[in-house]
Protein backbone atom coordinates (compact mmCIF):
# COMPACT_ATOMS: atom_id res chain seq x y z
CA UNK A 1 0.00 0.00 0.00
CA UNK A 2 1.94 3.01 -1.29
CA UNK A 3 0.61 7.24 -1.42
CA UNK A 4 -1.22 8.17 -4.84
CA UNK A 5 0.72 10.02 -7.10
CA UNK A 6 -2.21 13.12 -6.36
CA UNK A 7 -1.18 12.36 -2.69
CA UNK A 8 2.65 12.78 -3.35
CA UNK A 9 1.47 15.98 -5.38
CA UNK A 10 -0.16 17.61 -2.98
CA UNK A 11 2.55 16.96 -0.36
CA UNK A 12 5.33 18.13 -2.76
CA UNK A 13 3.07 21.57 -2.71
CA UNK A 14 2.80 21.47 0.62
CA UNK A 15 6.67 20.96 0.74
CA UNK A 16 7.74 23.60 -1.63
CA UNK A 17 5.16 26.38 0.29
CA UNK A 18 6.61 25.66 3.38
CA UNK A 19 10.21 26.30 1.82
CA UNK A 20 8.92 29.37 0.35
CA UNK A 21 7.67 30.71 3.39
CA UNK A 22 10.74 29.54 5.36
CA UNK A 23 13.20 31.54 2.65
CA UNK A 24 11.27 34.61 2.94
CA UNK A 25 11.18 34.77 6.47
CA UNK A 26 15.61 34.02 6.21
CA UNK A 27 15.34 37.18 3.77
CA UNK A 28 13.07 39.79 5.56
CA UNK A 29 15.18 38.58 9.13
CA UNK A 30 18.50 38.90 7.37
CA UNK A 31 17.32 42.44 5.76
CA UNK A 32 16.34 43.58 9.39
CA UNK A 33 12.84 43.93 8.40
CA UNK A 34 11.68 41.14 10.81
CA UNK A 35 12.21 41.20 14.54
CA UNK A 36 13.81 38.74 17.30
CA UNK A 37 15.81 35.37 16.58
CA UNK A 38 15.59 32.91 13.99
CA UNK A 39 16.16 29.20 15.71
CA UNK A 40 16.46 26.50 13.27
CA UNK A 41 16.25 22.56 14.33
CA UNK A 42 17.31 19.86 11.78
CA UNK A 43 15.63 16.43 11.79
CA UNK A 44 17.00 13.43 10.10
CA UNK A 45 16.62 9.05 10.47
CA UNK A 46 20.55 9.13 9.82
CA UNK A 47 23.15 9.18 12.21
CA UNK A 48 24.56 12.67 12.85
CA UNK A 49 28.33 12.03 11.77
CA UNK A 50 28.48 12.53 8.10
CA UNK A 51 25.34 13.56 7.30
CA UNK A 52 23.66 15.81 5.11
CA UNK A 53 21.81 17.04 8.49
CA UNK A 54 25.46 17.86 9.61
CA UNK A 55 26.40 20.08 6.56
CA UNK A 56 22.92 21.61 6.26
CA UNK A 57 23.50 22.78 10.10
CA UNK A 58 27.28 23.85 9.31
CA UNK A 59 26.36 26.38 6.21
CA UNK A 60 22.87 27.62 7.99
CA UNK A 61 25.00 28.60 11.32
CA UNK A 62 27.96 30.00 9.93
CA UNK A 63 26.51 31.50 6.31
CA UNK A 64 23.18 32.35 6.55
CA UNK A 65 22.03 33.32 10.16
CA UNK A 66 24.09 33.87 13.91
CA UNK A 67 21.78 31.28 15.29
CA UNK A 68 21.84 28.60 17.56
CA UNK A 69 21.55 25.07 15.77
CA UNK A 70 20.51 21.81 16.90
CA UNK A 71 20.32 18.47 15.45
CA UNK A 72 18.07 15.76 15.80
CA UNK A 73 19.22 12.43 14.51
CA UNK A 74 19.69 8.77 15.00
CA UNK A 75 21.92 7.11 17.37
CA UNK A 76 25.20 5.94 15.85
CA UNK A 77 24.45 2.40 16.19
CA UNK A 78 23.10 -0.04 13.63
CA UNK A 79 19.57 -0.11 13.48
CA UNK A 80 17.71 -3.31 14.64
CA UNK A 81 15.19 -5.09 12.50
CA UNK A 82 13.68 -5.06 16.41
CA UNK A 83 10.72 -2.68 17.17
CA UNK A 84 11.80 -1.66 20.13
CA UNK A 85 15.46 -1.20 19.37
CA UNK A 86 14.28 0.95 15.80
CA UNK A 87 12.15 2.93 18.32
CA UNK A 88 15.78 3.62 20.68
CA UNK A 89 17.75 4.21 17.75
CA UNK A 90 15.45 6.50 15.42
CA UNK A 91 14.90 10.08 16.45
CA UNK A 92 11.22 10.21 18.33
CA UNK A 93 8.77 13.11 18.57
CA UNK A 94 10.21 13.61 22.04
CA UNK A 95 13.57 14.13 20.66
CA UNK A 96 12.58 17.01 18.39
CA UNK A 97 10.56 18.76 20.69
CA UNK A 98 13.52 18.88 23.66
CA UNK A 99 15.35 19.85 20.76
CA UNK A 100 13.18 22.47 19.80
CA UNK A 101 13.11 23.77 23.43
CA UNK A 102 16.69 23.87 23.89
CA UNK A 103 17.25 26.34 20.78
CA UNK A 104 14.51 27.99 21.72
CA UNK A 105 15.28 28.53 25.40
Amino acid sequence: MGISAEKQIELLRTMFRIRAFEERVRDLFAAGRLPGFVHLSIGQEGVAAGAFGAQVAAWIAEEVFDAPVRRVAARDVPISFSPPLEEYVLPQVRDIVDAVRQVVG
